[in-house]
């Protein structure tokens, strides 16, 4: 079990019973961490990308130097947020992360690319709460696959998206930190873990309950490649700049 520290130092404690035959695995050592609502994970290159959807956080573990660090959370960027309700998650070869929303709006796959931007992908429209999941490109990189998961009169659905995506030799990232788009502390992080999950539990212990943010945004389907959905930032970012807050 991870113990982490303020300074996002991972200590690994010993998990008396893994099998969890008495007791869940996650209430068996007092001083572990607790991640709030697990989802979607994704290695690469000594570093483990993960979602926890109660509080909306993704983050980065470094195997190399076992450090922690928050890649992004809501409250850390400018109202609206461009990505509410991270879920499942993949990485392109050029180190860009795709998220899948998941709430009760409209849904759509939002990128943090390897610059640290935060851009739109493409959104799902007539589907609400139908849910994305299992992020796929194939081997050559030139076609993503998702899934709507109720879409299709709750049947659901499989899209396939064709490239060209913008492409290169995997990103080899050797410290959490490196990445980090937004400062923040994990003593932060793990305190607003901890108020977060005294307020509030997840609703049945179900995968697809619980509440969180809708996204703000159009009902136009959108799908472009990376390079469009970073133009859009970059104008969203300067927008905000000339204007007053909260009206960019």
């Amino acid at each position: 079990m991870a113990q982490v520290d303020e300074a996002g130092r991972v200590r690994w404690l010993p998990l008396p019973d893994p099998s969890a035959r008495d007791l869940a695995t996650r209430s068996q050592v007092a001083e572990s961490t607790a991640f709030l609502g697990g989802e979607g994970i994704w290695y690469r290159e000594g570093v483990v990308y993960f979602v926890t959807k109660l509080d909306q956080k993704v983050w980065m573990y470094s195997t190399v130097d076992e450090t922690l660090s928050v890649l992004y959370e809501p409250a850390l960027v400018p109202e609206p947020p461009l990505l509410t309700g991270p879920d499942n998650i993949v990485m392109s070869s050029f180190g860009d992360l795709l998220v899948c929303e998941d709430h009760t709006g409209e849904q759509e796959i939002v990128l943090i690319t390897a610059d640290g931007e935060i851009a739109p992908l493409l959104r799902l429209t007539g589907q609400n709460a139908a849910e994305l999941t299992g992020p796929a490109f194939s081997p050559g990189g030139d076609r993503l696959y998702f899934s709507s998961q109720r879409g299709g009169d709750g049947g659901g659905i499989t899209y396939e998206v064709r490239g060209p995506f913008r492409h290169t030799e995997p990103v080899t990232t050797t410290s959490a930190s490196a990445a980090t788009t937004t400062p923040t502390t994990i003593a932060d992080a793990l305190s607003r873990n901890e108020q977060r999950r005294t307020e509030e539990t997840e609703p049945g212990g179900g995968d697809d309950d619980f509440p969180v943010v809708p996204a703000v945004g159009g009902a136009v389907v959108a799908a472009g490649l990376l390079a469009g959905g970073i133009a859009l930032a970059r104008r969203r970012a300067s927008s905000r700049s000339e204007d007053e807050p909260g009206t960019s």
